[in-house]
């Protein structure tokens, strides 16, 4: 038993001291870039977030409830993303307003209103197969429209004659 309490005590030290070193090489870069920005005058910031990501952060937003936008500000926020991310989120946004599944068409029409707009021949297939890869929509059927995953299916608003 005692040698297994060795061998777990050696492997801790040496994890700790692998920590150790690359805490000390932080250390280091950062007295470096301090140096380096104090000597010629410049400043650090971030750097900026790429289309790709910033869709992505948008829609998970979006997803998780946090910040339900419109769909122009959904649109507007991703106004440098690509074609793809713009109708996934502007999709997922108009949907989670509705409070009711979509259909394809009523989803097209929403995003052409919106100058989303899909070239070719087929540009309705061409957003069924977008909204497919999405992680936070499916098809519920043909008839009944795109849904929010995870999400239970509202029963449809009550007519009145």
């Amino acid at each position: 038993m005692s040698s297994l309490r060795k061998m777990a005590e050696i492997k801790k030290a040496a994890i700790l001291a692998e920590a150790e070193r690359k805490a000390a090489e932080i250390d280091r870069e950062m007295a470096e870039l301090e140096r380096l920005t104090a000597k010629y005058g410049l400043s650090v910031t971030e750097p900026p977030m790429p289309a790709a990501q910033e869709a992505e952060k948008v829609a998970k937003t979006i997803s998780l409830g946090e910040a339900i936008k419109s769909v122009s500000e959904t649109i507007s926020a991703l106004a440098n993303a690509s074609i793809t991310a713009r109708a996934k989120a502007a999709s997922e946004a108009y949907i989670r307003q509705k409070n009711q599944p979509a259909t394809l068409g009523e989803l097209h029409q929403m995003l052409e209103r919106n100058g989303i707009k899909f070239a070719g021949d087929t540009p309705r297939n061409t957003l069924s197969a977008i909204l497919g890869q999405t992680d936070s929509l499916y098809s519920i059927s043909r008839e009944k429209g795109w849904w929010l995953k995870g999400v239970p299916v509202p029963a449809p608003p009550l007519r009145r004659f």
